[in-house]
């Protein structure tokens, strides 16, 4: 199953296991967050797209670390 979340002004497509990095995310090293803003739901033959957002979808992730990308 993979969602297409927003968060930080921008959009990731996100499935689980998966490592993104994510700007501006204001969250402690090991924190759990949850991404409400889901546009999408892709799981095979039951997509769901919201009008903007899917109604009760969320992500939840685990912060790996906090950092700086590169310049």
């Amino acid at each position: 199953m993979k969602a297409v979340i927003v968060t930080g002004g921008k959009q990731y497509t996100v499935a689980e296991g998966d490592v993104v990095f994510v700007e501006k995310l204001g969250a402690e090293a090991e924190a759990t967050v949850k991404f409400d803003q889901v546009l999408a739901v892709l799981d095979g033959e039951n997509t769901k797209i919201g009008a903007p957002t899917v109604e009760g979808a969320s992500v939840e992730a685990k912060v790996v670390k906090n950092g700086k990308g590169k310049k």
